[in-house]
């Protein structure tokens, strides 16, 4: 792989991100959004000024999460399902893969941390974490978790799901799956010891985020949902418990995704929301981790997003029945209620007024086959990419529902990005309007998408 050191002198990028160097592809590194496709084992990078896909990587079987070093924002890691662990010069020329290291199978959770320093893995088999130095991949320190007691006080293996990093100390929180547990690692410490173990949050604990109070408090609560159990527990990296468990209603398998962490003026506090994965309903609590609404969507969805640009949570649908997993539920920040649908059929899309039901925008959804490609040598490092096809396919004689999926701010907030599932496209809103504006084509299954600018400013993400 190519020499970190060697292409950050050719390569030269400011500490506030702008390239330095003639020919950039981005005027500053933070414009780039990544994009999984994850039936093809791609990581993606997109200009978020215009949507362009600067390059195609292989990354390993279904790549499930991507981040950035918040502190050096240049460099990007993936983590694939097959347990494929790589890292990427995103100030280079074509986002080159600097390095890769296998740290298990069936992988899911990433975090770096904020000093520069370490990346973590965590991984289902065999179930564990593994840390890593953020600039070389080398294995620093495995996790082992195949005895831990889980809930119900058996002694067994558990898989790691969530992992998160924190600007409130030098924290990882590392949720055990089956064991209920979360570990807090100390990464400041020789060795990296757990310095918390916090039991008894729920069964099956899945997806976290962190909050964005502001003040001192930014960042200092991992939010676990606990699919098993039908909560959210609230971990405490200052005191290292659990500071309480938010009820998500009976039966209702909380999947927050990246959530959603607000300060709302309507409602004059600080919210956050959580999707459920098995019926329409996203959940809103406060900072006194009480539930303060539920609000009805069409379906069962991973994900609910925001950002400060946007008077609206973006929650999906996509695990609704087919009439309804192509929508999109715009939900106003201040007063709770859904004031917006995004909804895209086989040849047209909508943006509805969700309680006249009046048509805002329609435009036109036509879909198209997808374009063959040959993979092609990177020029910068020892991989194989998949080049972007210049030209649309065929028009799709037997077009499917579209399935809309992770709703992600991009180009400084101006964009929302949705990716769409069957369809093969990453669609592109107004923040502000939820109005469309255009798609990006001949993607495979796109699902997880990632802004550097805004996760910049998100804890944990």
């Amino acid at each position: 792989m190519a020499d970190v050191d060697k292409l950050a002198k050719k390569y030269p990028v400011a500490h506030d991100g702008k390239v330095k160097y003639e020919g950039g592809e981005v005027k500053n590194i933070k414009d780039i959004t990544f994009a999984t496709e994850r039936d093809a084992s791609l990581v993606d990078f997109i200009d978020s000024t215009n949507g362009k896909v600067l390059s195609r990587h292989k990354a390993g079987f279904a790549v499930h999460v991507t981040v950035t070093n918040k502190a050096n924002p240049r460099y990007a890691y993936s983590i694939s399902r097959s347990g494929r662990l790589t890292m990427f010069d995103i100030g280079a020329p074509g986002q080159p893969a600097l390095a890769t290291v296998q740290v298990g199978q069936e992988s899911r959770g990433l975090a770096v941390s904020p000093d520069d320093k370490y990346v973590i893995a965590g991984n289902y088999n065999p179930g564990g974490a593994v840390l890593c130095d953020a600039h070389t991949l080398e294995p620093l320190k495995a996790y082992d978790t195949s005895r831990v007691i889980d809930p119900d006080g058996e002694i067994g293996p558990s898989r790691v799901a969530s992992l998160a990093d924190t600007p409130y100390g030098p924290y990882f929180a590392m949720a055990l799956k089956d064991g209920g547990h979360t570990y807090i690692i100390d990464y400041s410490k020789p060795n990296f010891p757990i310095v918390g173990d916090i039991p008894n949050i729920g069964k099956i604990l899945h997806d976290a985020f962190l909050n964005e109070d502001e003040g001192k408090d930014f960042g200092r609560y991992f939010m676990i949902a606990s699919q098993g159990s039908d909560v959210i527990g609230i971990v405490d990296f200052k005191e290292k418990n659990l500071a309480a468990l938010v009820h998500t209603g009976p039966r209702s398998k909380p999947h927050p995704g990246q959530g959603s962490s607000w300060y709302s003026k309507g409602q004059n506090k600080q919210l956050h929301a959580t999707q459920s994965m098995n019926f329409g309903d996203t959940v809103i609590w406060d900072s006194d981790w009480k539930v303060v609404k539920h609000v009805k969507t069409a379906g069962g969805g991973l994900f609910v997003g925001t950002s400060p640009h946007t008077p609206w949570i973006w929650s999906d649908c996509v695990l609704g029945q087919p009439e309804h997993y192509n929508e999109v539920h715009l939900i106003n920040k201040d007063t709770l209620e859904t004031d917006r649908i995004i909804k895209v059929g086989k040849k047209k899309g909508q943006l509805i007024d969700a309680k006249t039901k009046k048509v805002l925008q329609e435009w036109d959804a036509t879909q198209h086959e997808a374009v063959a490609v040959n993979e092609v040598d990177s020029k910068v490092s020892q991989e194989k990419l998949m080049p972007m096809p210049k030209k649309l396919g065929a028009v799709k004689k037997k077009p499917v529902q579209p399935r809309l999926l992770h709703a992600e701010p991009a180009n400084y907030g101006a964009w929302t990005m949705i990716s769409e599932w069957t369809t093969g496209r990453i669609g592109i809103y107004n923040s502000e309007t939820g109005e469309f504006i255009k798609y990006i084509n001949n993607l495979t299954t796109p699902t997880f998408t990632y802004s550097v600018e805004h996760r910049q400013h998100v804890p944990g993400a």
